[in-house]
């Protein structure tokens, strides 16, 4: 009798137990969503680099170099996740960047607006969270997985990105082009195409850049790529990616080249002639200019009122006979035409025969009176024209204004600013804010105006810009037409003070020279006043918080040359919103044929 233990003949033999069949091991993704716990850290570095890289590609320090690794934190931290996650993490990294670009909003938006001051930092909390959604949504639709594993994703990213910059809602839009403006060659293809280009070659880059560094380092530094360590699938693992990538790395490598030589040549290709177009004047040139030049002075008075609060009439007397002092100076060293920024006239300004309209009848008399003696300075200044902004009262409403005046015949000619300032000029949910805090001290909202900014000044045509109108690309496209041949932008920064602030916006006008190939004179009451050739250059500036003159000569059709742009408009833009469109569109129907063909 054996010893062996019996088995029944359904029991197999232990040596005899069948093998189970081993399942596949699970294809390892480079992709795939690491556990949550993992991108905590990774968020934080993300969120606090996007940050740092913002406050350095902006003003004040204006690096470009920090905008072309911008948006490789984001691009970067949101690989793998599921859409909630990307949202969720891009938003993120969005508050970062939005706070460290605009922190100065809420505060100045609360002292425009007569806000408590409190208010100020909801503002900024509000404002940052809103518009850091841009980056959210970025992440959402550049990082699908079904996205990134085509070799177009780093271009499709750059032009998703583009879409959303250009058409978001903004109160103040930045366009991640303009961080390049210090390498004055790289921005001059905005002549043909617009600054939205200048941000699809950034983004381009950084995804780019993000593509290739998960390729060459992905597999050597796990933590890389956001996944477990264990990543031997070569299949989808960083060969794989420069494969079908290398041939868009390259194209992209002709495009920043071309980018650049087209740039270099632009500037190069300038003559004599034409540098001699924009000439600044010093304490020892002619008291006339050459002619056909023009001289111009740019006036920047420091007069810091709020005229939406009670000034006396004293105060504002003597602010008048300030600014009448400025512009006798100024025609003393010849200057023909004298330009002072927005709000500077210490009255509404009353057109000859105007009723006033809603205003007490001493305020009434006083800008009847004082309208009256400005023209009357402009016709005794002889051949002067004179370009100050004012506040104005008609029947239809209630205006921010710029006048111009030309002596002795004292013309006048009135543009009113067509795109009003949010929580400045006028206040979104006013009946709420009023039901919380009562009357708001910015009584009335202004009105958007309608009259042409193409004005005739020095004999040719200028187009005016108030404030921040000429940080806008369309706007200040279709303000200009192939006869323009100068802009002027009057504006007041003194809400914001020592900020980065009025050298961000000056930063955002300079790009419109380039776009449109004419000259910029600003003038700013308080900084920063400027004068910008038609390639973007900063020719000269003033400093915040002081009274100053420029004074520069200008041959108009000399300084002026329009280039492509000025024609073709926002063609990236809306190319970039009909490929962010079909991209959605193909994602879409991609989820919905997988979840279809998925088991039940």
């Amino acid at each position: 009798m054996s010893d062996e233990p019996q088995t029944g003949p359904l029991e197999p033999r232990p040596e005899q137990e069948p093998r189970r069949e081993q399942q596949p091991a699970p294809r390892h993704d480079v992709r795939d969503i690491a556990a949550p716990a993992t991108r905590l850290v990774p968020a934080l570095v993300a969120t606090l680099t996007t940050a740092l890289l913002t406050a350095l590609a902006f003003a004040p320090w204006l690096r470009p170099e920090a905008v072309l690794v911008l948006f490789v934190p984001v691009l970067w931290v949101t690989r793998g996740l599921g859409p909630r996650r990307r949202l969720w993490l891009g938003w993120i990294c969005g508050l970062g960047l939005e706070l460290a670009k605009t922190y100065w909003v809420g505060p100045a938006g609360a002292a425009v607006a007569h806000l408590p001051g409190w208010l100020g930092y909801v503002l900024t909390a509000v404002h940052a969270a809103f518009y850091g959604l841009e980056l959210g949504l970025f992440a959402v639709v550049a990082g699908s997985r079904t996205l990134q594993r085509s070799p177009l994703w780093p271009l499709a990213a750059a032009a998703i990105w583009v879409a959303i910059e250009y058409f978001s809602p903004r109160i103040f839009p930045w366009f991640a082009g303009n961080a390049l403006h210090s390498w004055l060659f790289a921005v001059q293809s905005a002549s043909l195409l617009g600054v939205s280009w200048l941000s699809l070659l950034v983004v381009w880059w950084n995804a780019t850049l993000l593509t290739i560094a998960l390729a060459l380092f992905g597999r050597r530094a796990p933590w890389l790529m956001l996944a477990p360590a264990a990543a031997p699938d070569r299949t989808e693992s960083g060969r794989r990616l420069p494969a079908l990538g290398v041939p868009l790395a390259i194209v992209l490598g002709v495009v920043i080249i071309a980018n650049s030589v087209f740039g270099l040549v632009r500037l190069n290709a300038e003559t004599d002639a034409e540098r001699a177009a924009l000439r600044l004047v010093g304490p020892e040139a002619s008291l006339k200019p050459v002619a056909p030049a023009i001289r111009f002075a740019v006036v920047q008075p420091n007069i810091i009122e709020d005229w939406w609060k009670a000034v006396s009439r004293k105060r504002r007397t003597a602010i008048f006979e300030q600014l009448v002092a400025f512009a006798r100076a100024a025609v003393q060293r010849g200057a023909s035409i004298v330009i002072f920024p927005e709000g500077v006239f210490p009255f509404h300004y009353q057109s000859d025969g105007a009723p006033c309209v809603d205003m007490e009848e001493d305020y009434c008399t006083y800008s009847k009176r004082f309208s009256a003696r400005l023209r009357a300075t402009v016709r005794a200044l002889g051949t002067v024209t004179l370009v100050l902004g004012s506040l104005r009262r008609d029947k239809t409403g209630h205006y921010n204004s710029a006048i111009v005046l030309s002596g002795p015949g004292g013309r006048e000619q009135l543009y009113d600013k067509r795109v009003l300032l949010e929580f400045g000029e006028t206040i979104p949910g006013r009946r709420t804010l009023e039901g919380i805090f009562g009357p708001l001290p910015l009584g009335r909202d202004l009105v958007e105006g309608t009259r042409s900014p193409r004005l005739r000044i020095g004999g040719r045509e200028a187009s005016l810009s108030i404030c921040y109108e000429a940080i806008l690309p369309r706007v200040m496209r279709t303000s200009s037409t192939e006869l323009t041949r100068l802009l002027i932008n009057l504006t007041s920064d003194e809400w914001f003070g020592d900020t980065p602030e009025p050298r961000f916006h000056l930063l955002l006008q300079q790009m419109r020279s380039v776009e449109l190939g004419v000259p910029l004179l600003r003038s700013a009451n308080t900084g920063i006043s400027a004068v910008v050739d038609r390639f973007g250059r900063l020719v000269a500036s003033s400093r915040l918080n002081s009274a100053s003159t420029i004074l520069v000569d200008i041959d108009l059709d000399r300084a002026a040359r329009r280039p492509l742009y000025a024609s073709l408009g926002e063609l990236i833009a809306w190319l970039s919103l009909v490929a962010s469109i079909a991209i959605g569109v193909g994602l879409y129907l991609d989820r919905r044929r997988t979840s279809s063909s998925s088991p039940a």
